[in-house]
C-alpha cells in the first residue's frame, strides 16, 4: 500500500519528541502516532521534550 506522505501530513500538527539520543518527528493518523523523521544527536540527558507545529502548503 504506496500512501503519498506529503497530502497525509497537510493540515496535521507534526510533533518532536526528544527521547534520549534521538528527535522523532511523529503525526497521529487514524487514531495512531506514525513516525514520519528521526534523527540521531548527542547529548548528556535522558530528558522528554515535545514540541508541535502545524504542516501546510
Amino acid at each position: 500500500m504506496k500512501i503519498d506522505l506529503k497530502k497525509m501530513l497537510e493540515g496535521k500538527t507534526v510533533t518532536t519528541i526528544v527521547r534520549g539520543d534521538y528527535v522523532f518527528k511523529t503525526v497521529e493518523h487514524d487514531g495512531k502516532e506514525i513516525v514520519v523523521g528521526v534523527r540521531l544527536v548527542i547529548t548528556n540527558s535522558s530528558r522528554r521534550i515535545e514540541n508541535s507545529e502545524l504542516v501546510t502548503k
